[in-house]
């Protein structure tokens, strides 16, 4: 599996992005031009949510989405992101 480019991972998570209600789609896009430290606290408190999706209120959705936040810190981790999640969107379609 090879890892996609950085504009090719960025092109997939601005997709999935868009299919997000718009209201949450903007807060998004602001928190991903966050500074670095208010984002990085978002992501993981989005990830510990979805971690507990059991619970009334929060929900697996809260995952991808703490996920996406936190790949956008290095290069690396958004392209491993995209990666995988091109990687599972194709195998579903087979």
């Amino acid at each position: 599996m090879a890892l996609p480019s950085d504009q090719e991972a960025e092109e997939f998570l601005q997709r999935q992005l868009g299919r997000l209600p718009p209201r949450m789609a903007e807060r998004v896009h602001r928190l991903r031009r966050a500074p670095f430290l208010p984002r990085t606290l978002a992501g993981l408190l989005l990830v510990c949510g979805g971690l507990a999706w059991f619970l009334p209120i929060l929900g697996f959705w809260m995952l991808p989405l703490g996920l996406i936040l936190l790949a956008d810190q290095f290069r690396i981790t958004k392209r491993l992101l995209a990666g995988a999640a091109l990687y599972f969107a194709r195998r579903r379609r087979r």
